[in-house]
């Protein structure tokens, strides 16, 4: 089962960009750095670079903001295979995502839309997704909130 990740993040400084590096790299973790591509400006692009991960440029808006219906276009044209999960920069996914989808899978032959609902955390510190406690640590982190 292939699954790409797409996503349009704001501006990688300060606090942000240890936010949306922390999700991407949970993102590359679940589904490799081949399925994850970020949508946006020259910025986006070094960014994409950097983490290693796909980069297209979408049609925007006069203020620069990256057109959904340009993103959901470029996609259905670029991965035409497996699902295509469209998420906020912000948003870390955990090894149970998988899970869901295949269980889904097996349930709808004519395929399903899922949306889902987060926990805020205050995580300001780069997390290292290579450690196996990692995933257990933000389940217990999120009960708490």
């Amino acid at each position: 089962m292939k699954i790409t990740i797409l996503a349009a993040p704001k501006r990688f400084d300060g606090k942000t960009r240890i936010i949306q590096d922390n999700a991407i790299n949970s993102w590359i973790k679940l589904v490799g750095a081949e399925n994850v591509c970020l949508f946006g400006d020259n910025e986006t692009a070094g960014n994409s670079t950097r983490l290693g991960i796909l980069y297209e440029k979408p049609e925007t808006t006069e203020t620069g903001l990256p057109l959904l219906s340009s993103i959901l276009k470029i996609a259905r044209d670029r991965f035409i295979d497996g699902y295509v999960l469209y998420v906020n920069s912000d948003i870390i996914l955990l090894s149970d995502f998988t899970r869901t989808v295949e269980l889904l899978e097996k349930n709808f032959e004519k395929g399903f839309f899922l949306v889902g609902q987060r926990t805020n955390l205050d995580v300001d510190n780069p997390i290292d997704f290579s450690k196996p406690e990692v995933e257990d640590e933000l389940r217990k982190m999120s009960l708490v909130n």
